[in-house]
């Protein structure tokens, strides 16, 4: 066989490996969404570090559900939240989700509070959690219900998972 030949064959086929572990290498994306329904909620402590600062423990947890009633696991939030004196508050934890599946998701939650005193929060929070997949979400707080039946606070995780 001529060296030309060989030449052009051994390059088509690094191209050919190339792209083959290329295709692999990149996972598929898919739209991740859960509600965290927030039932319990344990203030471990409480600490106000002057005038200016209120630094507190706090663990959360309840139902996940991807449609509204219909729990598929539960989740826990180990969080350390400080408040200032102007209501802003910053929120840095840790996020476990376990589906009845036996699947466990876990990762670093963080969020902004611009006006920690209006009901339901304004949050500014991310999600970034491994385990049986990987999800990005974003984090925001809705409130359901009403006067009668009473208010529920939801975790809402909005984002992707691979």
């Amino acid at each position: 066989m001529n060296v030309k030949v060989k030449f052009v064959a051994i390059l088509v086929l690094l191209f050919l490996a190339s792209s083959l572990a290329l295709a692999s290498a990149s996972k598929s994306v898919t739209p991740f969404y859960l509600r965290a329904v927030i039932s319990n909620m344990q203030v471990e402590w409480v600490h106000q570090t002057n005038k200016n600062f209120v630094v507190a423990k706090i663990i959360e947890g309840g139902n996940v559900e991807f449609t509204p009633g219909e729990p598929v696991g539960t989740w826990t939030m180990d969080i350390i939240e400080i408040i200032t004196a102007g209501a802003k508050a910053t929120i840095a934890g840790r996020l476990v989700i376990n589906f009845n599946s036996g699947t466990t998701i876990e990762g670093t939650a963080t969020a902004r509070i611009p006006n920690f005193a209006l009901q339901p929060p304004d949050i500014d929070g991310k999600f970034v959690g491994h385990g049986d997949m990987h999800v990005a979400c974003e984090l925001d707080v809705i409130i359901e219900g009403d006067a009668i039946i009473g208010y529920t606070p939801v975790l809402i995780l909005e984002g992707y998972s691979w």
